[in-house]
């Protein structure tokens, strides 16, 4: 008996059932009336997936004993794979009754209910299944899966404050593979992305194949505008399963942001095929919308909203369709603003959509109290600081750039760089010169910046300034998705490349630099009203924009006083007589004048930036002295 005892145990801690399966058998029949023998019988058809011979097996089991705690789990186990939620709550419940302190069963509970709340998405199984682990928690606060548990469920619920709390007190001492998915995944919700990369960065070290890890980061990175980190983990991810939705969406994504609407489109479909998720149906409206389908943008913003009440959809929804006061979505909006339980990034987002809904109303007092609420609170989770900023483009315009050697050779087409602040009309511009036969607008490209970084080029600035321009050339280049070999030229309008200007002269000595500089206050104010994708910590706080503004002005004064090969245009100028500078900007870069240009409205290229809908109407003066009322507003 010993050793077919140990034998057993043996295979049993191996987990080979189907050898275990015969000798238990003749274990049963040998002891006919041994409530265990019955309860590992049923223990092994569980495991094998024969549910009704583990039902039978275990009842009987209970026939012998009706105290032994593991028979009620398995029972409950093997009604809860068959999907009989009922009979397997019963039997879960019926193990309470006999130990209401026992940790397991209550744990078994707990992930019970999360179990179907995942399933049906009914509030009340997530309310039991909070309510067991609670219990839990309060007969054994040490136990750090409990706690895990219970940070999850926090999270599900919006309870980001005690999810957030929880989390971080398992740090160091919970490593399971859910901790890292979940903590990572809170710290992105909220918008505490420097943790999230660290948590995520531990994590993959612990399970470097993990998809929902390398999902969590190429979403971290798509939002950051990383998208060479961003590709490498969603190429990593589709390689351990080609069928995740979220990889697929991300796939899109990184298309999408990288101008390639028509691989962004066939992705979204794919993931949208396999999980009907709101996310999939927001970056379909965002298609939708730089497409200039602002109908098919809208259903899908409203689709997403559906599916989920607290959807970021409702921003770019009051984008694309006019909403009237007391419209049950506005009212739906006002009453998530004032949440108390939802964090500042979130809340953010619906001030933002309170201002558009608001700002071409009557009552422009109320909706510039919502605009300067909805950047204190995005500002709330930004680490930013002026001084950085003036140290950086210090540092940028105090280099020696007559040290670098040119590139070896020059790849094509070359490119148009449209620099100035965000919101100066560089997406204007980019229009009109796209709208020319000989050339391809590619949008806001992070090539410049990736390429620089990419070749430490402050760091080993000396080091290697016989290559590093060759270098940052080709690596453009690389990096180039889609470019067409029918044009002369590319443009580049990523606006902030101002900072670089040096480099782009040398690097790219056959390009053209337009320069579009806007009305100080008009300007900040048009940064003020957006919700920006990506990095532009000084934009939500009036007076470190206004000074960041002030740096942008004073680097490109060093840079005119030092270069030549820039056209300065203003914007206001553009805008009181377009066809002469439209005749400039063509005659600058060698370029034959075309009545497209002119009539750029026309063009239906894909427009992904925050001018997606100024773009496609004929030039207007409305946009030149925007910011005089809110600066009313501000100063009183």
């Amino acid at each position: 008996m010993n050793d077919l005892n140990k034998k057993i145990q043996k295979l049993l801690s191996e987990q080979k059932y189907d050898e275990l399966l015969p000798i238990v058998n003749k274990f049963v029949n040998d002891n006919n009336d041994n409530f265990y023998s019955y309860f590992l019988l049923g223990f092994i058809y569980n495991r094998l997936k024969d549910y009704d011979n583990a039902i039978i097996a275990l009842k009987r089991s209970l026939e012998c004993n009706t105290s032994y705690l593991q028979t009620y789990w398995e029972l409950g186990n093997s009604f809860n794979f068959r999907e009989e939620y009922l009979l397997a709550e019963k039997y879960y419940k019926d193990a309470l009754s006999i130990d209401t302190s026992n940790l397991t069963t209550l744990k078994i509970l707990g992930k019970f209910f999360s179990k179907k709340y995942n399933q049906f998405n009914i509030n009340d199984d997530l309310i039991k299944s909070n309510y067991y682990f609670n219990t839990a928690s309060d007969l054994y606060p040490n136990d750090d899966n409990v706690i895990l548990s219970l940070a999850s469920n926090y999270q599900i619920m919006r309870k980001y404050k005690e999810s957030y709390s929880l989390f971080v007190s398992l740090k160091g001492l919970n490593d399971s593979l859910p901790f890292y998915v979940n903590y990572s995944a809170l710290l992105s919700k909220i918008g505490y992305n420097k943790e999230g990369y660290e948590i995520l960065e531990e994590g993959l070290e612990k399970y470097p194949e993990s998809q929902p890890l390398l999902n969590n980061l190429s979403s971290l990175a798509l939002a950051d505008n990383n998208y060479i980190l961003a590709r490498e983990t969603i190429e990593k991810s589709l390689q351990l399963n080609n069928k995740s939705p979220n990889a697929l969406l991300n796939y899109g994504c990184l298309y999408f942001y990288q101008n390639n609407h028509k691989k962004a489109f066939e992705y979204f479909q794919k993931s949208l095929k396999i999980n009907n998720q709101p996310a999939t149906h927001i970056m379909l409206g965002e298609y939708y919308k730089a497409n200039n389908k602002f109908d098919d943008a809208k259903n899908s913003f409203l689709k997403a909203i559906d599916l989920d009440e607290y959807s970021t959809a409702y921003y770019p929804l009051t984008e694309v369709t006019i909403l009237k006061d007391n419209n049950s979505i506005v009212n739906k909006i006002k009453s998530l603003s004032v949440d108390k339980k939802l964090p500042a990034n979130l809340k953010s987002i619906y001030y933002f959509s309170l201002w558009n809904i608001y700002k071409d109303n009557q009552n422009q007092e109320k909706a510039f109290d919502y605009l300067v609420s909805a950047n204190k609170l995005n500002r709330k989770t930004i680490d930013y600081s002026t001084n950085e900023s003036k140290r950086k483009i210090q540092n940028l315009v105090n280099q020696d750039y007559s040290i670098l050697k040119e590139p070896t050779k020059s790849k094509s087409p070359n490119i148009i760089f449209i620099i100035g602040m965000p919101r100066s009309g560089t997406s204007l511009i980019e229009q009109i010169l796209s709208s020319h036969s000989l050339v391809e607008g590619c949008g806001e490209l992070l090539n410049l910046p990736l390429a620089l970084s990419n070749n430490n080029y402050l760091t080993k600035f000396n080091e290697n300034k016989r290559t590093i321009l060759t270098d940052i050339h080709n690596d453009y280049y690389a990096l180039l998705n889609n470019k067409s070999e029918n044009v002369r030229y590319i443009t580049d309008k990523m606006p902030t490349n101002f900072l670089y200007l040096p480099f782009i002269i040398k690097a790219f000595p056959g390009s053209k630099i337009i320069h579009i500089k806007r009305n100080k206050l008009d300007n900040c104010f048009s940064i003020y009203e957006r919700k920006f994708q990506g990095q532009m910590p000084w934009a939500y706080n009036w007076k470190e924009l206004l000074e960041y503004y002030d740096l942008y002005e004073e680097q490109m004064h060093n840079w005119n006083t030092n270069f030549s090969d820039i056209l300065n245009i203003q914007y206001e100028d553009i805008v009181e007589n377009l066809e002469m500078h439209i005749k400039e900007m063509l005659k600058f870069c060698d370029l034959e004048f075309e009545e497209s240009c002119v009539k750029f409205y026309e063009n239906n290229r894909m427009v992904i930036t925050a001018s997606f809908d100024q773009v496609r109407k004929k030039i207007y003066t409305t946009s030149v002295g925007r910011s005089k009322d809110f600066m009313k507003y501000i100063n009183s």
